[in-house]
């Protein structure tokens, strides 16, 4: 729930001025603590979603943290020591030879600057399976369990055939073609096939001076670029709390519709910590206050999953 190679803005469909110049890339290690830093101004202190807050320079710092160890290893961020591909006749997936030994399911978190550099927006973006019927959503490393165990089962050239799809066409028509029985005739899990290819947005976030100029937008064309170009998948799911009012207003003016609502859903809320002696020091000297163990705590919020075909 916390909730970057540069490119052009991709499908803008609203001129602004204030999006000239506004380029994307894809968030590093070394530039992790400059994204939660705004995350936690953009999203959590200036949400769309619930009221205001202010935290103390000590909740404030934690808060960051909670937000570097989320997205950090769920965007691959992190260290990229497990993204090395396979070493040659490795078995990289399902004890086959010709798949990564990093997951078959990528993730990217895309940081939008301005012209100037500086931090305007981000969004979070993964390879997934989603399941309409129930509104679950198979995240990547969930999603690449699933498919591995399948390309275990299949026979050595079965596997082949497998490997070669991904190679040539991407993990969409990998994970079509295991789903679909393309490769083999009999599947490990025989209910997989509720599943279906697609990419998970999450983590949407945007500064509060570049609300309402298109750049929501123009992160979601990004997003969906990345789905079919590279990824070869054609739908993209997200999952909103209902009392978002604001975000599902943009998913709707952009074609996306609800296929699931959660009515006993959890949703994460800040319940600042009481004033201590570190609360009124200057600079650092306030960020040393103690831990707060009840900084985010859970909540009813009911939640809307959304899809959209590419």
């Amino acid at each position: 729930m916390l909730a970057l190679a540069l490119v052009s803005v991709h499908g803008l469909s609203v001129a602004s001025p204030k999006l000239q110049g506004l380029t994307f890339s894809t968030a590093q290690v070394k530039s992790l603590p400059e994204v939660s830093a705004f995350f936690v101004d953009a999203f959590w202190l200036a949400s769309t979603t619930f009221p205001g807050i202010e935290l103390s320079a000590s909740d404030k710092r934690q808060l960051q943290q909670k937000v570097a160890e989320d997205l950090g290893p769920r965007y691959g961020i992190q260290s990229k020591i497990d993204n090395r591909p396979a070493a040659p006749g490795q078995r990289g997936a399902g004890g086959r030879k010709g798949f990564p030994a990093r997951s078959l399911f990528d993730t990217k978190l895309i940081v939008a600057r301005d012209a100037s550099g500086a931090l305007v927006g981000c969004a979070g973006i993964e390879a997934a399976l989603y399941e309409a019927g129930q509104g679950q959503v198979f995240r990547s490393d969930q999603a690449d369990q699933l498919i591995r165990v399948e390309l275990a089962g299949m026979s050595l050239d079965e596997a082949n055939a497998a490997s070669d799809t991904y190679k040539e066409k991407g993990i969409g028509a990998l994970a079509r073609g295991v789903i679909q029985k393309q490769f083999t005739t009999s599947l490990v899990n025989p209910y997989i096939d509720v599943w279906k290819p697609c990419s998970l947005l999450a983590n949407l976030a945007v500064a509060p001076s570049y609300r309402r100029t298109g750049l929501g937008r123009a992160l979601c064309d990004e997003c969906e670029r990345l789905t079919v170009d590279e990824w070869n998948m054609s739908e993209i799911a997200l999952q909103v709390e209902e009392a978002n009012t604001p975000a599902i207003t943009l998913y709707k003016k952009d074609v996306y519709r609800d296929v699931f609502r959660a009515e006993a859903a959890t949703a994460l809320r800040l319940e600042p910590s009481a004033p201590s002696l570190f609360s009124g020091l200057p600079g650092p000297l306030g960020a040393l206050g103690p831990e707060n163990k009840d900084l985010l705590k859970e909540v009813a919020s009911p939640t809307v999953t959304m899809a959209k075909p590419l």
